[in-house]
């Protein structure tokens, strides 16, 4: 596997080499977005492999879990505004939360971010304090890689599961323009009266996560 990045897209462009009943294949993956240059890529492989059918998208058959759940929204218009680097899928991994809804609501929170800058006086109350939360700067950040630079992640917001009381710790950053980057994220299990800790007895790590596939197109070695 290989991937594209520093080239101002909308997100890394992934080149896969599968290897098929009929085959080794090339398949590609990217973002809404980025039609242009995985064509000029197209036209380059062309000339030493052949067009086949794409592959099914896994978006429709993926299971459950939040590295799944931020995928999916690396692929939607959502994830146009708030971009999910790769380093927050593979760490979503190691939880078990499963509050989606209260992890998307974060999120749109944060494509508010930079109007509420100006705003946020004039709102509810409970948004001046998630607003406040979401700009205090961390003593000690997580840091993380993003089209090939190393991203400091000074920021977070935490989504509340209904049921347990976890938290899931969403470490995020604001680019240059006020884009907001999500680029780790981790487990807090509630203990009551005694606060939180961070949940890592129970991870289940897994390293050949799939890419977002917005969309793809494959060929076979000629």
């Amino acid at each position: 596997m290989n991937r594209i990045g520093g080239m101002d897209q909308h997100g890394d462009v992934v080149v896969r080499h599968d290897y098929l009943k009929e085959g080794w294949t090339v398949r590609v993956e990217y973002r809404a977005g980025d039609e242009g240059l995985v064509e000029a890529l197209e036209r380059e492989l062309a000339r030493e492999l052949t067009p086949c059918p794409n592959l099914p998208s896994p978006i429709k058959s993926r299971p459950p879990g939040m590295a799944y759940f931020f995928e999916m929204v690396q692929g939607q218009p959502l994830g146009r505004k708030v971009l999910i680097a790769d380093s927050a899928i593979e760490s979503a991994h190691s939880t078990v939360f499963a509050a989606y809804r209260e992890t998307r609501l974060e999120l749109e929170l944060l494509t508010r971010l930079h109007t509420l800058r100006h705003t946020h006086l004039r709102e509810s109350e409970d948004l001046q304090e998630r607003y406040r939360r979401a700009m205090e700067r961390q003593d000690r950040p997580k840091f993380c890689l993003f089209e090939g630079r190393k991203v400091c992640l000074p920021h977070q917001i935490k989504a509340r599961g209904p049921k347990n009381g976890n938290v899931l710790v969403m470490h995020f950053a604001l680019l240059p323009g006020g884009k907001p980057l999500v680029g780790w994220v981790e487990e807090w299990a509630f203990l009551g009266v005694g606060g939180y800790e961070t949940i890592r007895a129970r991870a289940r790590v897994r390293r050949d996560f799939q890419s977002r596939e917005v969309g793809t197109w494959a060929w076979e070695a000629t």
